[in-house]
């Protein structure tokens, strides 16, 4: 059974990054169930590459931080969202990093932003973004830039301790984090913001997809 995961979690990583056009029933029927399986595999490495295929599979647009309303919430309903969180407490900074990068772009979609918050997920992105590993500290920063657009979950964020964790990203890579900074920053003057419209081009932005494999 082991193989049979390892080979499922590679071929679905493989068919989400090609982003094969027709292929939505199959997200829907097939592949979101199968991914949220591989979510709570046994083997690390199936569910780290379970989480990426997850994240990559939702998104129609990254240019534009867009992601599919039905993909999204077929995770949400299907519990995935549980599963990821459960995941970014994993003491592996490869499966933190993937989990936090699923749940960033999941929380594009409004209602299951609505969702990561309620489950805990803003506490869980706080802590993640004071991470010493750069990629889990930019990806759970991405989500915390996510969830800080619009009013809903800005009293949360600062709650959490996030603002905190934020600005702290800016000491611990001042140069060649650049990915961290930007989402770090973006998020910030999200929750800087006085109203909804002052920062309306401070969009939360997707993790690059270009870093997925690594």
């Amino acid at each position: 059974m082991e193989w049979v995961e390892w080979v499922l979690s590679h071929a679905l990583l493989t068919i989400a990054e090609s982003n094969v056009p027709g292929l939505d029933n199959f997200w829907l029927k097939q592949g979101t169930e199968v991914m949220l399986r591989l979510l709570k595999s046994k083997q690390e490495d199936v569910q780290e590459k379970g989480a990426t295929a997850l994240a990559t599979s939702v998104v129609i647009d990254d240019e534009n931080a867009t992601v599919d309303k039905a993909r999204a919430e077929a995770v949400m309903k299907g519990g995935g969202i549980a599963s990821l969180l459960d995941l970014a407490k994993s003491c592996r900074e490869g499966v933190q990093a993937e989990a936090a990068k699923a749940i960033a772009n999941l929380s594009i979609n409004t209602e299951v932003a609505k969702t990561v918050a309620t489950e805990g997920g803003i506490r869980i992105l706080a802590a993640l973004a004071k991470s010493t590993n750069r990629w889990v500290a930019e990806r759970a920063a991405g989500g915390l830039w996510n969830l800080s657009v619009g009013e809903d979950h800005k009293g949360a964020i600062a709650e959490a301790g996030a603002i905190e964790a934020l600005v702290e990203l800016a000491f611990k890579w001042p140069s060649g984090g650049e990915g961290v900074l930007e989402r770090a920053a973006g998020a910030l003057a999200n929750l800087a913001a006085d109203d909804k419209q002052r920062f309306e081009g401070q969009r939360g932005h997707l993790p690059n997809f270009k870093d997925l494999d690594r």
